[in-house]
C-alpha cells in the first residue's frame, strides 16, 4: 500500500465518506485473531481481488492493473494483520488506504462511485466510552476508553500524588518547625495530636488534593461533558472524591488500590461497570425508536430512510447489518439480488448520507430493530 496500516478513526471514517475520486474499490478481509493464518488471509484477499477486477472490468474501467496494484504490497507481507478482526482495504485513483478492524468482518469487495463504509461502523467510536479517573494518594491517572481500548490522557498540571499536590505545606512544616516556639527536653517543639485530629487532618489534606486534580480533570474534559467519569480507586477515597468533583456524569468504582492491583484487573473490573451503561444507551434510543415509529419522527423503512438522510432530517442512524441493498442504475430503481454495472447499495447509500450530514450512526445487536428491518432512524423534524 502507499500508505501504512492504521487503525480505523473517525477521521479516517470522515475521509472515506467524503472521498470523491471513483471508482472506489472496496476490500473486507476477515482475520480470525483467534487463530491467525496468513495464508488463509492471503488466499481471501487473492479471490476478493479478482472480484473487483471482474466487476471493474464489467463496468469498462481502465487501468485496472494501476488500481488494484497497491494490493501487491499487502500480498508480499508475511503478516496481513495480528489481533485483529479484519482487514479494509480503499483504493482509488491516487489514493490507497488500509484500515485494522477490531470487529469481525465478512469477506466483500465492491465497487462503484463511492467506497462502502458500513461494515466499518461495529468497530468505529464516536467518542469515547468513558474517561477512568484512578485515585489514590501515589496514583493519579486519567485514562479514556474507547470500546475495551485504554489510552492514558495527557492532563497538564494533574497532580500525581498528595505530595506532589501540596508541596508547599510541607515546606510550611518544615519552615514552623524550627521556629520560636516552645521546646522540650529535647530541644524541638512539643505538639500533641490525638489519633482522631491526625485522622482529620489528613481527611482534610486529602480533600485538598483532590480538589487540585478536580480542577486538572475539569480542565481537560471542558469540551466534553457528557462523556460519563469513572471514579476508580478505594470506597474511601471514591466517597471522598465524589464530594469534590463537579462533573455531571460520575460513576463510582470503589475497586480497591490503583496502588494494589495490576492495570489488567483495574481494565477488567471497570469494562464490567461500563458494560451496562453502554447497553443502556442503546436501549433508550431503541425506546425512542420504539415510541416515534408511525409520528412521522422516525422510521424503519430503508426506501423511506435513504430520501430522510439525503435530506439531512436524520438525527441517529441505527444500524443492524450492512448487508447491501443493490438497486439498479435504471430509472424505475429495481432491487437487485446481485451487484451489476452501475449498481448502487442502499444500505451503505443512507449511512454515508446520514454522517455526511451529521447524523450520530450507530451500530446496534441483531434481532434489536422492528419487523427484521437492517437500519432504522430518529428523525430531526
Amino acid at each position: 500500500m502507499t500508505t501504512p496500516a492504521t487503525t480505523l478513526t473517525n477521521a479516517s471514517f470522515e475521509e472515506l465518506v467524503h472521498h470523491t475520486a471513483n471508482p472506489c474499490v472496496s476490500i473486507f478481509i476477515p482475520i480470525d485473531r483467534r487463530h491467525p493464518d496468513d495464508r488463509r488471509a492471503h488466499l481471501a484477499l487473492k479471490s476478493l481481488i479478482a472480484d473487483a477486477r471482474a466487476q471493474l472490468k464489467a463496468s469498462g474501467i481502465d487501468h485496472i492493473d494501476d488500481l488494484l496494484g497497491p494490493t501487491e504490497a499487502v500480498l508480499e507481507r508475511p503478516v496481513i494483520a495480528e489481533h485483529s478482526g479484519g482487514v479494509a482495504l480503499f483504493l482509488s485513483p491516487g489514493f490507497a488506504a488500509e484500515l485494522t478492524l477490531d470487529v469481525p468482518v465478512h469477506a466483500m469487495a465492491t465497487t462503484g462511485t463511492r467506497f462502502t463504509v458500513g461494515p466499518l461502523l461495529s468497530s468505529l467510536t464516536h467518542g469515547p466510552t468513558a474517561y477512568v479517573l484512578t485515585v489514590g494518594a501515589e496514583n493519579v491517572a486519567l485514562h479514556r476508553v474507547d470500546r475495551a481500548v485504554w489510552s492514558e490522557c495527557h492532563v497538564a498540571d494533574l497532580p500525581r500524588s498528595i505530595e506532589d499536590a501540596l508541596w508547599y505545606e510541607r515546606d510550611e512544616r518544615m519552615s514552623s518547625s524550627h521556629g520560636g516556639a516552645p521546646a522540650g527536653a529535647s530541644g524541638m517543639s512539643v505538639v500533641g495530636h490525638g489519633s482522631g485530629a491526625q485522622d482529620e487532618d489528613r481527611k482534610r489534606r486529602l480533600t485538598r488534593y483532590f480538589q487540585k486534580v478536580d480542577d486538572a480533570v475539569m480542565h481537560f474534559l471542558h469540551d466534553d461533558p457528557e462523556t460519563q467519569l469513572v471514579i476508580a480507586g478505594t470506597a474511601p477515597s471514591v466517597a471522598r472524591y465524589q464530594l469534590t468533583a463537579r462533573h455531571h456524569h460520575i460513576v463510582a468504582a470503589p475497586i480497591g488500590s490503583p496502588e494494589e492491583i495490576t492495570p489488567k484487573e483495574l481494565h477488567q473490573r471497570v469494562n464490567e461497570l461500563l458494560e451496562p451503561l453502554v447497553m443502556h444507551r442503546s436501549d433508550v434510543l431503541l425506546e425512542r425508536l420504539a415510541t416515534r415509529v408511525g409520528t412521522g419522527l422516525a422510521s424503519s423503512d430503508l426506501d423511506e430512510l435513504v430520501v430522510a438522510a439525503q435530506q439531512g432530517r436524520v438525527s441517529d442512524l441505527l444500524v443492524v447489518s450492512t448487508h447491501p441493498v443493490w438497486i439498479s442504475s435504471s430509472p424505475r430503481h429495481d432491487r437487485l439480488d446481485t451487484w451489476e454495472p452501475g449498481a448502487t447499495d442502499l444500505i451503505n447509500e443512507t449511512v454515508g448520507e446520514a454522517w455526511r450530514h451529521g447524523a450520530r450512526v450507530h451500530a446496534v445487536s441483531p434481532d434489536r430493530l422492528p419487523a427484521g428491518s437492517q437500519v432504522a432512524a430518529l428523525y430531526r423534524f
